[in-house]
């Protein structure tokens, strides 16, 4: 008892006072601006740095898990979370336990095809960007084999 009345005094006596000591009065200047700037401008450089844009409001971002991957993870983690709920619920579920588990196992199946569709087209944009960064250099090899057998020929 005596413990936690120590640290709560502690904490009382570092804790920084809520408003300030002597309040920062200013008078409010009107300035006219232009409007606010074109799309592109407002857009540029709010995401150059996730981290300064995640500061700034900008959203949710995990370096890595972007795309697919977060979906991925959100599902992994929702099904879980309704097969953990399954398990332990004691005694039998009631039916509106039941709607909730078909809406979370609904929600989670939408999920899953997300996932698979997003990571099949991500897989088909690789191997057609493959495809295509390939066949300058079959081109290439096509070309090199030929003047060879003429080569060869020549010297025969």
């Amino acid at each position: 008892m005596w413990i936690s009345c120590a640290i709560a005094a502690a904490l009382a006596f570092t804790a920084p006072p809520l408003l300030p000591a002597r309040p920062n009065l200013r008078p409010l200047r009107v300035v006219a601006s232009a409007g606010p700037p074109p799309y592109e401008e407002a857009k540029k450089g709010f995401y150059v740095r996730p981290s300064a844009a995640v500061e700034r409001g900008g959203g949710f971002f995990i370096p890595g898990l972007e795309g697919y991957k977060l979906r991925l993870a959100v599902a992994l983690l929702l099904s879980a979370g309704l097969l953990l709920n399954r398990v332990l619920s004691p005694g039998e579920p009631g039916f509106s336990q039941l709607v909730s588990e078909v809406l979370g196992a609904s929600g989670a199946a939408y999920l899953w095809a997300q996932v698979a569709a997003e990571e099949a087209a991500q897989r088909e944009a690789e191997i057609a960007a493959r495809a295509a960064a390939l066949k300058p250099r079959v081109t290439e090899g096509e070309a090199l084999r030929e003047q060879m057998r003429r080569d060869l020929d020549a010297e025969t």
